[in-house]
């Protein structure tokens, strides 16, 4: 446990899944928190923090530390946030040099309770000395107008509001006499479908189901002969 120079607590490693732990005592230039970047965890891990759904702030602090590296391209790695890459081919000799404080600020939205940090090495050993996590907002909502032509039915229709990373489905009927001609979302066709679900929502969509009419069924055939 450690309180920095601005009064942000920061607890003893936890949440997370994965690497090794390594710690040095050399000062640490570019800060007056030397202690947030004497310890690391290195290797291929993750961390999945419980945080309330929202907007956040995550600073992921580092420093090479490690005694036996001493150039660039010894140690190369990737930061993933919520599935997305966010930091590629990060090489801290390159960045700031060794024994150096070197943070990086990434925004992130949680939709689902936990927010997902993973470190991916690409050459010796991924790398963190600290995160620190601020909340920053609440998720935002979005619209989705959903309308159907004449001859059937979209359901639910109208002007929904969903919330962020959430999923809805459609359902489309045709009136006796039509089938449905087709589905647009935002313009474009997913064809004559009569279930729709749009999945992990992240803007404003528009649905709209238009219909035809069945072609006309003879009263009378027959085969003759």
């Amino acid at each position: 446990k450690y309180t920095d120079k601005s009064g942000i607590v920061y607890q003893a490693d936890n949440a997370f899944v994965g690497g090794m732990t390594y710690a040095a005592t050399a000062a640490i230039a570019g800060t007056e928190d030397d202690p947030l970047y004497q310890t690391e965890r290195f290797g291929n891990f993750s961390y999945n923090i419980p945080l309330p759904n929202g907007v956040y702030a995550a600073t992921l602090k580092f420093a090479e530390i490690y005694a036996y590296l001493s150039h660039a391209n010894q140690r190369v790695f990737s930061v993933f946030l919520e599935g997305k890459e966010v930091v590629k081919n990060l090489d801290l000799f390159v960045k700031a040099g060794k024994y150096t404080a070197y943070d990086v600020t990434i925004p992130a939205a949680v939709s689902d309770g936990v927010l997902n940090i993973e470190f991916r090495t690409v050459v010796n050993a991924a790398k963190v000395n600290a995160i620190a996590i601020a909340q920053t907002g609440s998720l935002p909502t979005f619209t989705i107008t959903a309308t159907a032509g004449s001859g059937g039915t979209i359901n639910p229709s109208g002007t929904l509001t969903v919330d962020y990373g959430s999923t809805k489905t459609f359902y489309i009927t045709a009136n006796p006499g039509f089938r449905i001609a087709d589905v647009k979302v935002d313009g474009v066709s997913k064809g004559s479908t009569n279930t729709l679900t749009l999945a992990d929502i992240k803007e404003n969509h528009t649905v709209e189901a238009s219909f035809e009419v069945l072609p006309a069924q003879p009263v009378f055939a027959v085969n003759c002969g």
